[in-house]
């Protein structure tokens, strides 16, 4: 049965259009030719960054494998965590597991396919990209396509599988202990203990401190400085795909095959005892979250009571509270809010203890452009989650509005006002956190921070709009669940074409940091002119971008259910 349902499955997925028609055909190419130009510039970058570090900014192959190692720190928790929240939409909320539980299929094989299919669905675009910034790395350092193809394969797919897998462990986990204590009293003491565990990781082991540590015991870069590592590094999946690429760098891929082999049995052996315990537990969890929901409609009638105790019966506010209570009602939604403020603050808190003021000239510049660039992932996740599916969560029922005598241009004003409301003042937040070690450990001038919170604020305000655009051009008022919808090609699309417009402005800011930064800490002369230059870009572009998201936000006119 299980083979039937997997088959079908991948031909679902393959079959593509019943009918092909010119629009079709357009919008396929037109999909193709951004995954296309992303995965080109992904590899272009990945080859740069590596060429500039290990020729330009001459940090040594050990320190440039360390920091790759905390950058796949990074990504294992980001899809842990992303897999965590899926999965709980896919295993629980889902109506074809609903459906195949009629059915004769064993639960044990539902939950297989459930769990596949979220990792292909979730890791997509993921693996895509995985795979043209491993073939950048791997043309700089000289391996040949098949060799760069065999480290995808045989290193990043298991490194991502085991992080799925770790997060099903815990969702189930989760499950198990919230239907006896609760699940916000669960979610809270795992929030908790992934924070606390980021904070550990980064006291013992951050790029600043390593980089100090290094220069201490010898200015020579290419020296191996393994005993700078933390003794619980050797355990940890980033440190062993990092090792596999730096002793590969070395001495060659063979020298990386037992590394390769351990890694490979681990994802088995580790994909075993998900199947294991998955197929013990899956099926009474699911029953027992019949239960939870129960509670929860409780609990949503008390903030039905309050909201219509306030008296405020405005046809503006009444839209205004029907969204919070769509919010509240869905756990995926306000536990994801928490997960994604809860990196906001780990972000912010980090940042704090950045020391600036280096002699090596590629320091600042990078760090600061970092910093900025992470930021605004931040916001432009924060915005692809929340804001791209506003619209499509009106669901069938839209109809209502639609038919009403409203125009329907006050709907989307007020999505906009929610999510700019939502948007900028975290926006404001970070960008003050990001200036703050530029201007007291740095000395940098106040009206340096004044001109980077502005250039935030007014790049939040574009991927605000944006995203509102996008999502109503890609509504989908038939799928119900809103990280699927923050997971469709459209979303994508739009997350990808977000991504551009903050590689385009971190771009544009480039020069003029470098040059003022420079001066500042190098005594350097500063150019003025590159500050006019790159405002004349940042604007042009924002501009360009904010007409395209306003026309788009005009098609709500247009809607058709």
């Amino acid at each position: 049965m299980i083979q039937h349902i997997i088959a079908y499955k991948i031909r679902a997925s393959l079959r593509g259009e019943s009918h092909w028609s010119a629009a079709a055909i357009i919008r396929y190419l037109l999909v193709a030719m951004i995954y296309s130009a992303f995965a080109v510039g992904t590899y272009s970058l990945a080859f740069q960054i590596t060429k500039y570090l290990l020729t330009e900014a001459y940090i040594g192959t050990f320190l440039v494998h360390r920091f790759l190692s905390m950058l796949l720190f990074v990504f294992f928790v980001t899809v842990n965590l992303g897999n965590i929240l899926v999965l709980y939409s896919t295993l629980f909320k889902s109506a074809e597991v609903h459906f195949l539980m009629t059915k004769p299929v064993h639960h044990s094989s539902i939950f297989v396919i459930k769990f596949l299919d979220n990792f292909f669905y979730s890791s997509g675009t993921l693996l895509l990209f995985a795979l043209s910034a491993i073939a950048g790395y791997g043309t700089f350092m000289g391996y040949t396509l098949v060799q760069s193809i065999g480290l995808f394969t045989f290193v990043m797919i298991p490194f991502m599988f085991i992080s799925a897998c770790v997060a099903a462990l815990v969702l189930l986990g989760i499950m198990r202990l919230a239907v006896r204590i609760g699940f916000r009293v669960v979610m809270s003491m795992l929030g908790v203990l992934y924070l606390v565990g980021v904070i550990v990781f980064f006291m013992n082991y951050n790029p600043i401190g390593l980089v100090e540590k290094m220069g201490e015991y010898s200015p020579d870069p290419n020296q191996l400085f393994f005993q700078l590592d933390p003794p619980y590094l050797k355990y940890m999946i980033n440190a062993w795909v990092s090792d596999i690429l730096f002793h590969a760098s070395l001495q060659g891929l063979a020298a990386s095959v037992p590394l390769i082999v351990m890694l490979n049995l681990l994802t088995v052996g580790l994909f075993m005892i998900v199947l294991g315990v998955g197929g013990t537990v899956f099926y009474r969890i699911w029953l027992a979250t019949f239960q939870m929901g129960q509670r929860r409609i409780s609990d949503r009638k008390t903030w039905l009571v309050r909201l219509r105790a306030s008296g405020i019966l405005s046809p503006f506010s009444v839209l205004r509270k029907r969204d919070w209570l769509l919010f509240i009602r869905e756990a995926a939604q306000w536990i994801h809010a928490l997960v994604l403020l809860l990196l906001i603050t780990m972000f912010v808190l980090s940042i704090k203890n950045v020391n600036p003021t280096y002699s090596l000239e590629f320091l600042p510049v990078a760090l600061y452009l970092a910093i900025f660039g992470f930021s605004g992932f931040l916001m432009a996740s924060l915005s692809l989650r929340f804001i791209f599916p506003l619209m499509s969560l009106e669901g069938l029922p839209l109809w209502s509005i639609l038919s009403a005598p409203v125009e329907r241009m006050t709907l989307y004003r007020l999505k906009l006002r929610s999510s700019l409301a939502l948007i900028v003042p975290l926006t404001i937040v970070v960008a003050i956190a990001t200036h703050i070690p530029f201007i007291t450990k740095g000395q940098a001038d106040p009206l340096f921070m004044l001109s980077g919170v502005l250039v935030s604020i007014v790049m939040s305000i574009v991927i605000v709009i944006l995203n509102l655009g996008l999502g109503i051009l890609f509504a989908n008022f038939r799928e119900k669940n809103p990280i699927r919808i923050a997971s469709s090609q459209g979303a994508t699309i739009t997350f990808l074409i977000t991504i551009l417009y903050l590689v385009l402005c971190t771009g544009f800011l480039f020069l003029p940091v470098k040059s003022y930064l420079n001066h500042l800490m190098l005594n350097r002369p500063f150019v003025s002119e590159y500050v006019l230059i790159a405002m004349v870009g940042l604007l042009t572009l924002s501009i360009i971008y904010l007409i395209a998201g306003l026309l788009l936000g005009r098609r709500i006119r247009q809607l058709q259910l």
